[in-house]
């Protein structure tokens, strides 16, 4: 039996701008998620890579978890905090934001 649950998945993102972000192997394949987004995916094994603007976007976020070294980048914050699953909480003392916090456009 599945359960559907309450609350948006934990992934841990980072943020760049689109220059400083490249793929160093292969090319992604794309999903519209929206009108104005689209995720990038590997087409082979389906990891999620990125989550990025369909038109001239100004930056890139990318899971974490799909580095070759997900430890090499230190979080700054916690932002969507009003949509995490309940009974997930992070111990750590950085900054919570409820919203996109200081990734508002």
């Amino acid at each position: 039996m599945c359960q559907r649950a309450t609350g948006a998945p934990t992934v841990a993102w980072g943020t760049v701008p689109v220059a400083a972000f490249r793929y160093s192997k292969g090319s992604p394949a794309i999903y519209p998620s929206s009108m104005r987004y689209q995720r990038e995916f590997c087409a082979m094994c389906g990891t999620s890579i990125v989550f990025r603007g369909q038109r001239a976007p100004r930056f890139v976020d990318f899971t974490l978890a799909s580095l070759d070294t997900p430890t090499a980048i230190e979080p700054e914050y916690h932002i969507w905090r009003m949509s995490r699953i309940p009974w997930f909480e992070t111990t750590d003392n950085l900054p919570r934001h409820a919203d996109a916090g200081p990734d508002q456009p």
